[in-house]
């Protein structure tokens, strides 16, 4: 099994991933609030919270929002081309999640909160600028969670989204201990772990709630493989849409790296296979020789890369997957948007077949293959697995 120089010779694939709309959270919609008066004609109210802003006018300069006393609809849509209007301000209103600004519209002035709940920011909109003005002075009341993200509208932050969810497998690390790792279906298996590292449930960072899955690699050692193991998966045997969300500590190492942190393994036409989803690179940046996204067969080391999409430091990064073992197809999606360079179906570019396994397995973690000039610390939270595509907004 070949470790040491994993990929180095593989040919690179310069091809740019297209930019997906966001997907979000059904919701039902409140009452709408009353806003300002737009100086141009009035844009109209997006869904969201429960407190409420005026909402731009299009083309003209916004009036000023009006004032609720029980809360309605989050922050409106921004008017193309307008000013943002000021927020009227909210009594006893909880404050709901802030629409998606317009194209090209800036965002309105948050107003104050008298004993109410301040709600999230807005996501950015297509083109346009962020969502969500300023916040507003609270009154008494608790200032919402500030939500974070891409233009897709995706959120970090707040509580645990596993909680209640229809999915086949959400794993949000809230009931483990720090220092512990799941039980039941979970475990670290003998055959996918050896090597100097550690692995464990951490409450120094986490994508939403307070834990996450934390693992250590030393820069010492050359091959090192640290994996929590899903087991007993039932129908996402035969194929199955995976979500997951990552940080990785910087600095970490400039020397050129093959990482994994997605291992699946089964039997492939009888014989045994691990197909993974990983980086190769030197160092973080933006290109072609910088850490960028694989998939990868660990029989023949060999798979496809999509060289323009890169993982940063120090920030929560969403990926998502499809392994479709009964149309033999992959897809990766990376903070929302599809990686096209990796969307392919039955064979590889070099015409070797895909190999997807029926999976007994599933192992979430980190594995390197290389001596690195530094630690890699990795922060893993809310795996979530399931036959229909997650999305980071959920």
């Amino acid at each position: 099994m070949r470790r040491a120089g994993a990929l180095c010779g593989w040919p690179s694939v310069l091809l740019l991933a297209a930019v997906v709309a966001g997907c979000a959270g059904s919701e039902t919609t409140p009452p709408t609030g009353s806003g300002g008066t737009a100086g141009g004609s009035a844009g109209s109210g997006g869904g969201g919270g429960s407190s409420a802003t005026g909402s731009a006018g299009a083309g003209g300069s916004a009036g000023a929002g009006g004032t609720i006393t029980t809360g309605g609809t989050g922050g409106g849509v921004a008017g193309a081309g307008g000013t943002g209007g000021t927020g009227g301000s909210a009594t006893a209103g909880s404050g709901g999640r802030g629409g998606t600004s317009g194209v090209a519209g800036s965002g309105g002035t948050g107003g104050t909160a008298a004993g109410g709940q301040g709600g999230r920011g807005g996501a950015a909109g297509r083109g346009g600028s962020a969502g969500g003005g300023t916040a507003g002075a609270s009154g008494g009341g608790t200032a919402g969670a500030v939500g974070t993200g891409g233009a897709a509208g995706w959120f970090i932050g707040g509580a645990s989204r596993c909680a209640g969810s229809a999915y086949v497998v959400c794993e949000d690390f809230e009931a483990t201990a720090d220092g512990a790792t799941p039980a039941g279906d979970w475990s670290i298996a003998t055959a996918t772990n050896y090597g100097t590292a550690t692995l464990a449930v951490a409450s120094d960072f986490a994508a939403r709630g307070t834990h996450a899955l934390k693992i250590t690699i030393p820069a010492s050692g050359t091959s090192v493989e640290k994996y929590l193991q899903r087991k007993n998966l039932g129908a996402l045997a035969n194929g199955h849409f995976g979500r997951l969300f990552f940080r990785v500590q910087g600095p970490t190492t400039t020397a050129f790296v093959h990482w994994d942190m997605i291992l699946g393994a089964g039997s492939f036409m009888g014989s045994s296979r691990r197909v993974r989803w990983g980086v190769t690179g030197t160092g973080i940046g933006n290109t072609d020789n910088n850490w960028a996204w694989i998939y990868n067969i660990e029989q023949g080391d060999t798979g496809v890369e999509a060289r323009s999409v890169h993982p940063t430091l120090n920030a929560w990064m969403c990926v998502e997957w499809q392994w479709d073992v009964a149309n033999q197809r992959i897809r990766f999606y990376f903070n929302d948007t599809e990686s096209q360079s990796l969307h392919r179906d039955t064979t590889l570019p070099n015409g070797t077949a895909l190999q997807l396994p029926t999976f007994s397995t599933m192992s979430f973690g980190l594995a390197k293959y290389q001596n690195t000039t530094a630690d890699m610390v990795f922060w893993l939270d809310e795996i979530a697995l399931d036959t229909q595509r997650i999305g980071c907004a959920n």
